[in-house]
């Protein structure tokens, strides 16, 4: 998901906003996608999603080596 400013105007105030922004993604993974990667820059926001299972593969391939 990509979201920008319009006319190129900030999104973001400060990274006090930032936190209040983020904060909150935690609660979008469900049982099956939530948020992997993000960026936050003053006038646009960029946000990847994945499966959860794909995420939970990695792990558990990390946690083994």
């Amino acid at each position: 998901m990509i979201a920008r400013g319009v006319e190129r105007r900030a999104i973001f105030r400060d990274d006090v906003d930032r936190e209040r922004f983020v904060k909150p993604l935690a609660r979008l993974v469900d049982e099956d996608v939530g948020p992997c990667a993000y960026v936050l820059v003053d006038n646009h926001l960029g946000i990847t999603t994945a499966s959860v299972a794909a995420h939970k593969s990695a792990i558990d391939a990390e946690t083994i080596w």
